[in-house]
């Protein structure tokens, strides 16, 4: 695998945990505008937070917006800003 096409998913699973803690619920958009990973890396890391219980997604009263991610814990960060 080429160096340039390698991310460290750990990394990225720390910094969108930062993201989420410093700046509380993101929709999928600004989390992937903020995170400056690749989309499918994205992806993956937010299954990995959800799996391991790490953050929640809220789906939004619009049926054709987006997802909202937040920490599980509430102290992480304020939620609900309409981001």
């Amino acid at each position: 695998m080429p160096a340039q096409n390698y991310t460290d998913i750990f990394a990225a699973k720390d910094r969108v945990t930062r993201i989420l803690r410093e700046m509380g619920a993101q929709s999928y958009s600004r989390l992937l505008m903020n995170s400056q990973l690749p989309e499918d890396v994205l992806a993956k890391v937010l299954e990995l937070l959800e799996k391991e219980q790490k953050i929640t997604v809220n789906p939004s009263p619009r049926p054709q917006a987006e997802l909202t991610y937040q920490p599980v814990s509430g102290a992480w960060g304020f939620s609900g800003l309409g981001v």
